[in-house]
């Protein structure tokens, strides 16, 4: 069966939003590990406040990121669980690079 215009964009746009959305899980991982720090050390509540603030921008750094290893991947086959988990990892990766360069240059101005 031919695949018409729409369909190739339908596919192409849920693969994109898949991959965003998988790489934002990524992310929310690891501010899931961030904030349970928080309360595990009994932080104060601004400390835990101001995280949460930047944990917001960084899972939609997380769905960019996702959207990116996608766009570098070949999804012809589909999704699969180890493509899945690469791009769940690479949302935790890239951010927490992004966040450590950011943290790195604004400690040095």
């Amino acid at each position: 069966m031919p695949m018409d215009s729409l369909t190739s964009n339908y596919d192409v746009v849920m693969t994109l939003l898949i991959s965003g959305i998988l790489g934002a899980l990524g992310q929310g991982i690891r501010v899931w590990f961030g904030l349970s720090e928080l309360i595990y050390n009994k932080s104060s509540l601004i400390n835990a406040t101001f995280a949460s603030n930047i944990k917001t921008g960084s899972i939609f750094i997380g769905f960019i990121t996702g959207i990116c290893i996608s766009l570098l991947q070949s999804h012809t086959a589909g999704f699969t669980l180890v493509s899945a988990i690469v791009i769940a990892a690479s949302g935790y990766i890239a951010t927490d690079l992004t966040e450590s360069l950011f943290k790195g240059r604004s400690q040095s101005l």
